[in-house]
């Protein structure tokens, strides 16, 4: 007939305070795991929340500075073809040099730290877009 000690296993055979420095030292290890894992994830976190700050959030908002102003050089041509008051040709003009050259520049340069390629053919399309846009503006206001 066997003893109980030897159906106990490994840890069966251990005196209490070898069975308490293992487990203080599993739970040790642990600790050390997830605090590791935590760091790791809240420098991921960081990173992303660094790109959202410095490239995505001024990226989006220069491009609706963009479309601010073509919506406002369409306004201001619409008075002009309308009225026909220089004060509209100053404004379509205006809109051109305050919102639509300088929102565009500034995406060119966040563009180069784009993850996306397709968002920097798309910026080029835009810029085709924008050239053909400010020509066809000019040969109405001419008209």
């Amino acid at each position: 007939m066997a003893t109980q000690n030897s159906s106990a296993g490994f840890f069966g055979n251990l005196r209490l305070s070898m069975k308490l420095g293992l487990g203080f030292g599993l739970m040790i290890l642990l600790l050390v795991a997830a605090v590791t894992i935590s760091i790791n994830e809240v420098g991921k976190v960081r990173i992303l929340g660094d790109r959202v700050v410095k490239l995505r959030t001024p990226t989006a908002q220069a491009s609706l500075g963009m479309l601010n102003g073509m919506n406002k050089s369409l306004a201001a041509l619409r008075g002009w073809m309308l009225l026909g008051i220089p004060k509209f040709k100053d404004e379509r003009t205006q809109a051109w040099n305050t919102w639509i050259d300088p929102n565009l520049e500034k995406m060119r340069s966040f563009s180069n730290n784009w993850t996306n390629p397709e968002n920097v053919k798309r910026l080029n399309q835009v810029e085709t877009l924008l050239v053909d846009f400010r020509k066809f503006q000019k040969e109405i206001e001419d008209i």
